[in-house]
């Protein structure tokens, strides 16, 4: 599912970003392209080069002329950072709780490829997801949550079913725990691998299913979604996908259109997974000095909500005997074996 950057686009977009003013440090402007930190670092250093821009601080300014005709400035809400939701102060004191909570979750491991994305936008998946829905959602069904989304679907929906089904017995084991901390008899998690078809007592009760899994394995779940989603008009998936709005490829939308899939929503730039400065991720982060910005981040995928119709159907089905380099691919296998 993922499309190989074109890179001297992705320059020609840094650059734009940087001369109108629309991003200035690391992370704003890795909001705005479709590359990971270190390409990204790689591109900035060559720009400096080239003295095309240069920096002050933590952030990059451009020797173009900032008031070109053809730059257009930035309209992105400075509060919502683009995520088009703004959490209500109403709620910050649950955000903050579940920071809290969210902190004493097990270490992400490499076994089941997981690479968390930062608290606030866990915190906002859920704000989004339930905010066009007049009538809260009767059951929430996540698969696979080494994000944690669970936790605030719980704290926002304390009357509805919250159910984590997830490969990793620490999660299922935590997520159990914060259940009876947060005393909501409905949030529950339990093991399932999802090469096994989906539990009869799940089929079609889930009125809204989550998932963001890797690109090896994005059919696969999507697949399951369906399977667990209702097929009434008011089911809905949430998932996440590395960016495709700089990339002319109709591949993602062929595979929902293949599934009877109607795409309701999609924002750019709204996952965006925490920088981490460890083994597991073999160095690929890099972590800025001296950042200003609130999210420390590596690399940002899209948001899209699907609506599953009567017809909606899933490409795989049953059970599959896969093992992990077919699960999770060539590279991330790699990694895996460098780390044994």
């Amino acid at each position: 599912m993922r499309a190989r950057p074109n890179y001297d686009l992705v320059e020609r977009i840094v650059l734009r970003c940087i001369a109108a003013g629309n991003a200035s440090t690391f992370n704003q402007i890795l909001r705005n392209a479709p590359v990971n930190d270190r390409t990204l670092r790689v591109c900035l250093e060559k720009l400096i080069q080239s003295d095309q821009i240069y920096k002050i601080g933590d952030k990059f300014v451009s020797r173009a002329e900032r008031n070109a005709r053809n730059i257009v400035p930035s309209c992105e809400c400075p509060t919502c950072e683009g995520r088009s939701i703004v959490a209500n102060p109403e709620i910050s004191a649950k955000f903050t709780q579940f920071v809290e909570i969210a902190r004493r979750a097990p270490p992400f491991i490499q076994d089941y490829n997981q690479r968390p994305v930062t608290f606030d936008t866990a915190w906002h998946r859920a704000l989004f997801a339930l905010q066009p829905n007049k009538i809260p959602p009767k059951r929430v069904i996540l698969l696979g949550d080494d994000d944690l989304t669970s936790i605030p679907f719980a704290m926002l929906l304390p009357d509805s079913e919250v159910i984590v089904l997830e490969a990793d017995k620490r999660i299922v084991d935590f997520l159990n725990i914060v259940s009876e901390e947060l005393s909501h008899d409905g949030f529950s998690a339990i093991e399932y691998d999802a090469r096994k078809k989906v539990d009869d007592r799940y089929l079609g009760t889930a009125d809204l299913a989550v998932c963001d899994p890797s690109s090896t394995l994005f059919e696969l779940f999507i697949s399951r979604c369906i399977d667990l989603s209702a097929k009434d008009g008011a089911g809905n998936i949430l998932t996440f996908v590395h960016p495709t709005y700089f990339v002319q490829d109709i591949g993602l939308q062929k595979l929902f259109s293949d599934m009877n899939l109607v795409i309701r929503a999609m924002i750019p730039a709204f996952n965006r997974y925490k920088l981490h400065d460890n083994d597991i991720c073999s160095n690929q982060d890099i972590v800025p000095i001296n950042s200003s910005d609130k999210e420390t981040i590596a690399f940002v995928e899209s948001l899209v909500m699907l609506g599953v119709c009567e017809d909606s159907k899933p490409v795989i089905v049953g059970d599959l005997d896969l093992n992990y380099e077919e699960l999770y691919g060539e590279t991330a296998t790699r990694r895996f074996d460098k780390l044994k």
